[in-house]
């Protein structure tokens, strides 16, 4: 049995980082509004827990977004076959 080359689920992932990216170059979110909306420190979990999950949406550029994408790309599918 082989693994789907790309899961629904690293599909999904892919474009909601990719759909989050566009908000943020098309000028809709600034930077700085998406690190206070999506950003991650240790003290917010008391307060906005669900920054823990989301961060992984905010990217510090294209070719960040991009070098990120393709190890979900190359690597998601099979992780998430493991698991």
């Amino acid at each position: 049995y082989e693994a789907p080359r790309l899961t629904p689920a690293v599909q999904g992932i892919i474009a909601v980082n990719v759909g989050v990216a566009f908000l943020q170059l098309a000028g809709i979110w600034r930077p700085e509004d998406l690190q206070a909306l999506l950003g991650f420190q240790m003290r917010d979990l008391q307060g906005a827990w669900w920054k823990a999950l989301t961060y992984m949406f905010a990217h510090g550029g294209v070719l960040h977004l991009a070098g990120t994408m393709y190890m979900l790309w190359l690597f998601g599918p099979r992780l998430e076959h493991t698991w």
